[in-house]
């Protein structure tokens, strides 16, 4: 009998049709994207046809809402436009989009009498108002601010187990800390006027008294490492004094034993050397949190004394209304398309 066994017949059959099977598999996934690409090339082709054929009557429709934009644009007054940068501590940053939200549904419902009593300035500087919007500022630069802040207050243990991913989704735009607010008025020397009474209704009682209690622990934490210092720096007087009479007390006769005990002066030195950079690295930080929340609120850049004239197209009557004009006209002529449509279906079927 031989130690080499013989495929059989059946055994050489399974493969033929193994391979056989992987093969029409093949060719129907290529078939199948060659399908796919066929029709996507069709349907461009079925568009660049109904563009050619409708394309005249699109680009009218859209030239026509244009001029009329345009009419608008040149009666109507000139709107400028201004931003306030702003650093929210506390967690006030939710309070601010809900400030801005108001103020702006104000705006938006003419309702000058109410924005005028709440931002304390004159009914026509109200009125002269179109638009409040806030955003937040450069969001990469916050996340990138929030994630060194969380690295240097978080305990190692939490470090471990919290990935940069995981932390920016944590994050909502409430907790980031610089926020932008853009106001549109037709007036160019309102925006000024807004920044105390805007400013004021963030910085609302709840979020005063949490800055109190911050700013009372900021400072112990403050007073506790200036001790620290002050104690540090006595203790390694002493190890200088206590090595001075030490040095005193030897003679020639003594020198290896002196220089024993001063290079054991000098281990002892170290540790100390590196707690007081590291005490000295809190206290910088800790004069930056000092300096950042002494305020619910922080002006990082104010309005400007007079806005420039907004040049934002979406504000232009012309662009919108020779958007507008064009969809229409494009809804009209998929409207009359699918009536014809409608009426052969009609007609082939004998309904």
């Amino acid at each position: 009998m031989n130690s080499k066994e013989k495929n059989s017949p059946e055994d050489e059959v399974d493969l033929g049709n193994l391979f056989t099977s992987i093969g029409k598999g093949i060719k129907n996934f290529f078939r199948w994207i060659s399908d796919v690409l066929e029709a996507i090339f069709h349907s461009f082709i079925l568009f660049l046809l109904f563009l050619r054929k409708h394309w005249l009557k699109i680009l009218g429709s859209a030239l026509v809402g244009f001029l009329l934009g345009l009419g608008l644009d040149l009666t109507k007054a000139k709107t400028y436009v201004s931003d306030l940068i702003l650093e929210t501590n506390y967690g006030s940053g939710a309070q601010l989009y809900k400030v801005v939200d108001y103020l702006d549904e104000l705006v938006q419902q003419n309702n000058s009498e109410t924005l005028a009593q709440v931002l304390k300035i004159s009914r026509e500087d109200a009125q002269s108002i179109t638009s409040i919007h806030a955003k937040v500022f450069e969001k990469s630069r916050n996340l990138r601010l929030e994630y060194e802040r969380f690295l240097r207050t978080s305990d190692s243990i939490i470090l471990k187990h919290t990935t940069y991913d995981d932390f920016i989704n944590r994050l909502s735009e409430d907790n980031f800390r610089y926020h932008q607010i853009r106001v549109r008025s037709t007036s160019n020397s309102v925006f000024t006027k807004i920044t105390k009474e805007l400013t004021h209704l963030v910085a609302t009682d709840y979020f005063e008294n949490i800055r109190r209690i911050r700013m009372d622990e900021l400072m112990s934490r403050k007073l506790i490492l200036k001790d620290n210092l002050a104690q540090i720096d006595s203790l390694r007087n002493l190890y200088k004094k206590v090595a001075l009479l030490n040095a005193q007390k030897g003679d020639e006769k003594a020198t290896l034993t002196i220089d024993s005990k001063q290079l054991e002066e000098v281990n002892k030195d170290l540790p100390l050397f590196d707690l007081t950079d590291q005490i000295s690295k809190q206290m910088a930080w800790l004069n930056d949190d000092i300096i950042e929340k002494a305020s619910v609120v922080n002006i990082v850049s104010d309005f400007a004394e007079e806005g420039v004239i907004d040049r934002n197209l979406r504000q232009r009557y012309s662009v919108r209304l020779a958007l507008i004009f064009s969809i229409g006209a494009l809804f009209i002529i998929l409207l009359n398309a699918l009536n014809k449509y409608l009426n052969r279906y009609k007609t082939n079927r004998n309904i």
